[in-house]
């Protein structure tokens, strides 16, 4: 950092020491930059070193590889992961449409009774049955509801860190920022 301010303190020295003024107060020049920082952003065993020291660098070209089969690994268990809550998910999603599909009949046969009892021809009893079973169903299918929400945020949890764990695996590919001539330390 110390040797960055330096050359900062440097370049602008050398921007209005040597600059021509152009009479209005103003001063034209050119700073060219000393030294480039390019971290590696995955952190690891460097696999790969493909700049050697003081050699032009275009930007946009690798300059260094990191490990990541560990994280290949991670990726590979997190597809899988994914592949089982989609499964979940299926299930899940049909076990929804049965209690729907349960509820309404019921819904259906509770008003059927209903209308009977007021023609007396069905008993309270057989009413109360139907209201009970209806407000099960209801129940039945509001936690099948909660299970579907509950598959569909682990899959959108599994989806995120995979995607993390792409970015971690593209950023171990360390890259030039811009052109400059390569002065390395590795």
């Amino acid at each position: 950092m110390k040797a960055i301010g330096c050359a900062a303190a440097a370049a602008i020295a050398l921007l209005f020491g040597s600059c021509a003024g152009d009479g209005e107060g103003g001063y034209t020049g050119v700073v060219e930059a000393t030294s480039v920082q390019v971290p590696a952003l995955t952190g690891g065993l460097l696999v790969e070193r493909l700049v050697d020291e003081g050699s032009r660098v275009a930007a946009g070209a690798v300059m260094a590889r990191i490990d990541t089969t560990e994280l290949s690994y991670e990726r590979r268990r997190l597809s899988a992961a994914i592949d089982e809550v989609a499964v979940q998910e299926a299930t899940a999603l049909t076990a929804r449409e049965r209690a729907r599909s349960e509820r309404n009949y019921l819904r259906e046969r509770h008003d059927r009774l209903a209308r009977l009892l007021e023609e007396k021809a069905a008993t309270r009893q057989a009413v109360d049955d139907a209201t009970n079973a209806l407000q099960n169903a209801g129940s039945a299918l509001e936690t099948s509801s909660q299970a579907v929400r509950s598959v569909e945020a682990r899959r959108m949890q599994l989806e995120a860190q995979l995607l993390s764990i792409g970015k971690r695996i593209g950023d171990a590919t360390i890259v030039a920022p811009l052109m400059f001539a390569a002065i390395l330390g590795w």
